[in-house]
């Protein structure tokens, strides 16, 4: 297995999806760091910046637009790609009307592949600083 230089933060409030979602990026090589409790996760990820976040939408604490709005306020994780995933209709509806180059949608349930083919795509480019 090749071994990538990419990170990924995962936060999501189902400990399960986090784990699979995970286990199978680190599978293929990535370095993964999941949080359920996403007000932590953003209080990580201002300390080290991941190259990757993949984002549930419904959580408690902050949802995944509030995440969203906090990443991109600031210079230095503004820069950071964004998969934000979630099963519910309305959620998918805000998705998509975030979506451009800083930001992919994923919906529930995740087909691995799916996964794998958004996260090449999303790491391949990145925004500029």
């Amino acid at each position: 297995m090749v071994q990538n230089t990419e990170s990924i933060m995962i936060i999501d409030d189902d400990p399960n999806l986090a784990f699979v979602l995970s286990e199978r990026l680190k599978s293929v090589g990535y370095q993964t760091q999941s949080f359920c409790d996403s007000r932590q996760a953003v209080k990580q990820l201002a300390d080290v910046p991941p190259d990757l976040l993949i984002s549930d939408v419904n959580m408690p604490g902050l949802n995944g637009f509030e995440v969203y709005d906090i990443i991109r306020s600031n210079p230095s994780t503004k820069h950071i790609p964004i998969i934000i995933i979630t099963g519910l209709h309305e959620a998918r509806m805000q998705a998509l009307s975030l979506t451009g180059r800083d930001v992919y949608f994923l919906s529930k349930p995740i087909e691995s592949s799916d996964l794998m083919k958004l996260v090449k795509v999303a790491l391949s480019s990145p925004l500029e600083n």
